[in-house]
């Protein structure tokens, strides 16, 4: 309820109710790609497949991993391609011998312009657009630093906000980390268009003001 994702050990599973995380893959199954920032595949280990017998009419979505100074163990599930295709955006001086492999494996390497997730998510843009992926929204499930990177480029459209009823407090880790906002003025804003009851749950969406 207090805008948290994780204790601040790093446990969050799990949060929201099986029925809410049944709804997060029908959101995963309409979308292009699932990106995650380096710090999530870290802590979680994601797989970021579909499950809850979600279907993709499309075909998966593309794995995405932004992960500038390739800190992701060799051993994640991102890696594995059995589990899916991924695209790994990280820097051009990355450990070289680290995507070495990783083009070995099959996996997609792009190098981004800049360090931080906008910058990735600009190169994501146009990888997407270079292999004539679905015209599909572009779905970001990073932490908070990923989350505050993209809001201060102005590059979210659409929140879904999905609310358990409990309670963390200030030590724990937040969804969206420092946005170096000094007025309210600056702040982005979202219009809230929908509140669905999910369980004990509530499943929010917003879109971006402007």
């Amino acid at each position: 309820m207090d805008g948290k994702i994780a204790l601040a050990s790093g446990e969050s599973r799990w949060i929201t109710a099986s029925e809410t995380r049944a709804f997060a893959h029908s959101i995963r199954a309409d979308s292009a790609a699932i990106v995650v920032g380096s710090g999530t595949a870290l802590a979680d280990d994601p797989e970021l497949s579909l499950r809850h017998g979600v279907i993709a009419a499309q075909g998966p979505p593309l794995r995405v991993l932004l992960d500038r100074r390739l800190r992701t163990p060799l051993g994640a599930k991102l890696f594995d391609p059995t589990l899916g295709s991924t695209l790994v955006i990280t820097s051009a001086d990355a450990e070289p011998a680290k995507q070495a492999e990783l083009h070995t494996r099959g996996l997609a390497i792009r190098h981004a312009d800049g360090g931080d997730a906008a910058a990735q998510c600009a190169t994501l843009a146009a990888y997407l657009d270079e292999v004539a992926a679905p015209d599909l929204p572009i779905l970001v499930e990073g932490g908070g630093i990923v989350a505050a990177a993209l809001l201060r480029a102005d590059l979210v459209d659409e929140i879904w906000w999905m609310r358990a009823p409990v309670i963390f407090g200030a030590d724990a880790r937040p969804a969206i980390a420092d946005l170096g906002i000094d007025s309210l003025a600056a702040a982005p804003r979202f219009a809230r268009v929908s509140a669905t009851p999910s369980g004990p749950d509530l499943i929010e969406r917003y879109r971006r003001t402007r």
